[in-house]
């Protein structure tokens, strides 16, 4: 070949002499004819040779470097993607052997090595081959022409019959309660494709050819399958369907200004510790569930698969931190207070994890555990403890002696307990004279103003319980403690994951999470949302209250209420 320098415009002949590193006769056997290639900053040259040993195909690739600092032409960006796909066919077949100035490089990430090999960014590269593989066009001024990749299953099945194979294989896994994968669309199509063969040729009255059979579901492979989905929307992701904003009523409003009014009631005095308290589970198979469903299609997306055995736990956070864990010198006849079991038989077959709790067990809990533990991590404190509105967070019971004995008191009681209940609680002019109606709405104001156990006992050893309101679950900043614990056992799991490995892991999480940093990180972002919907609901009433205001109603639009169950939010 003539050494000369080639005029610009032409075409650059390959340089065929050996090089210091090179097999011998590494010419001859080249694979295909070489092809020259017009000359720009990121030329790449493959080059393949057998080995004399093995006799094994081996190849390598010829970089010349861009001008670093200038942007990517077209020809650049062209020889860059060559690069990536010749670099990741001999990844494939493990020959990769890269020659450049630097060295020898062997790396099973050919997008980072060929934009080090031509001077290019990792960011930039990433960016350029993401680019690419999401629109499968080929960079323009290429010489080539725009180049868009078509579907060959398309184009042999058709777009409407994938369509509803892949709906219909989606459906039949969601009807098992099983969450759909490529892999299942896959092998679905394949079935059908098998089975739409055989109908037509039956309805032609042909017999059925099970080798053109097995030609027609081969041309539905993996790889064709996964990346038809992708370009028509059908991605793997997480299932979340959005909750409906609950509506800013009356009633809400209402309950929403008192918890308000009281928060920044205890807020102003120093002595105050704020303890978050919540119930929560976590099942032995929970995991970060993915899913294929169709974007824009609700009836294709999974429900939450929920089976094994449940641990369900309570604990408590403040601004310093889990309780249990600033409790972690407690004495020795004292009881944790992180509260963890797994319920029954009769629980388990209960869809909400709530029939797990009751009254009673939470009573004990609160008043044996963690009560005592927040007064010795708090001394001399005035604990407040914020709840939702559980059943067995609020449950009331009253008692009267009636014949020697106590007595439970509640609404639907005979008229003579009722009678002297409320006698006994300063209403003396309640008698047997009155009607029931009256008297059981005397008995409901009276055991209002006392209030529920759990904020009576807390009111004898002078501390307080505060009620988050109904269907407000973002106000609470153990929810956002819960999401953290619970994702940390997800990126855990592993297959025949038991009840005892899940309860360490969840242990774990909880601790580690459960820091000072973390909690009051969570705190100050929910005290951040009441203080955003009290100053509008404020601005609100002064705008109404205005002398030129509208008779229009104004209504307090807040982000922050959501719609919950009706015992609280809790994030997986």
């Amino acid at each position: 070949m003539s050494d000369e320098e080639p005029h610009a415009g032409e075409a650059i002949p390959l340089n065929m002499h050996r090089k210091r590193g090179r097999p011998r006769k590494d010419d001859s056997p080249m694979v295909g004819p070489l092809k020259e290639i017009k000359a720009c900053d990121g030329q790449v040259v493959m080059r393949a040779y057998m080995d004399d040993r093995s006799r094994k195909s081996k190849e390598w690739a010829e970089v010349t470097p861009r001008s670093v600092g200038c942007e990517l032409s077209a020809e650049e960006k062209m020889a860059f993607l060559r690069c990536v796909a010749s670099l990741r066919r001999m990844s494939h077949a493990k020959t990769l052997a890269v020659r450049s100035s630097g060295g020898t490089f062997e790396t099973p990430q050919p997008v980072i090595l060929a934009g080090e090999l031509m001077g290019i960014s990792e960011v930039v590269a990433k960016r350029v081959h993401a680019e690419f593989q999401r629109s499968k066009v080929l960079p323009d001024g290429s010489g080539r022409g725009i180049f868009e990749r078509a579907f060959v299953i398309q184009t042999l099945f058709g777009q409407t019959y994938l369509e509803s194979w892949a709906r219909l294989v989606v459906q039949r896994c969601i009807a098992v309660k099983k969450r759909p994968s490529y892999r299942d669309i896959t092998e679905g199509m394949q079935e059908l494709a098998k089975q739409q063969a055989r109908d037509e040729s039956s309805m032609i009255e042909e017999e059925v050819d099970e080798g053109f059979i097995n030609n027609v579901t081969a041309a539905l492979t993996y790889q064709r399958v996964r990346r038809w989905c992708r370009a028509n929307k059908w991605i793997f992701k997480k299932i979340t369907k959005v909750k409906g904003i609950v509506s800013d009523n009356s009633a809400t409003v209402a309950a929403c200004t008192r918890y308000c009014r009281r928060f920044y009631a205890e807020v102003q005095n120093g002595n105050v510790i704020f303890i978050y308290l919540d119930e929560s589970y976590c099942n032995e198979k929970h995991a970060k569930r993915f899913a294929v469903c169709k974007v824009d299609d609700q009836s294709t997306w999974s429900d939450e698969v929920k089976d094994g055995r449940r641990l369900c736990f309570c604990t408590a956070i403040c601004e310093e931190g889990e309780i249990s864990t600033l409790d972690s010198n407690r004495p020795a006849d004292s009881r944790d207070s992180r509260w963890t079991f797994s319920p029954n038989k009769d629980q388990m077959n209960k869809k909400d994890y709530h029939a797990s709790f009751d009254s009673q067990n939470f009573q004990t809990y609160f008043r044996e555990a963690l009560l005592p533990a927040c007064e010795r991590v708090f001394p001399h404190k005035r604990l407040v403890f914020v709840m939702d509105n559980a059943a067995y967070h609020v449950s009331a019971s009253f008692e009267v002696q009636a014949e020697g004995r106590a007595v439970s008191v509640h609404r639907q009681s005979r008229k003579n307990l009722l009678v002297q209940f409320l006698q006994a609680h300063g209403q003396e002019a309640a008698n047997m004279s009155m009607l029931r109606v009256e008297l059981e709405a005397l008995f409901v104001s009276v055991s209002e103003e006392l209030g529920c156990d759990i904020a009576r006992l807390l009111r004898a050893r002078g501390h307080e319980l505060l009620l988050t309101p109904p269907r407000v679950s973002v106000w609470q900043p153990i929810e956002l403690y819960w999401a953290s614990c619970k994702n940390e056992v997800a990126k855990l799991y592993r297959q025949g994951r038991g009840l005892v490995e899940t309860k360490k892991q969840l242990d774990d999480s909880l601790t580690k999470w459960g820091t000072a940093a973390h909690c009051s990180k969570l705190i100050k972002h929910t005290t951040q949302l009441v203080a955003t919907w009290w100053q509008a609901a404020q601005a609100a009433d002064a705008q109404q209250d205005a002398p030129h205001a509208p008779e229009d109603h104004i209504e307090i639009h807040s982000d922050c209420i959501s719609d919950d169950d009706e015992h609280s939010s809790h994030s997986d």
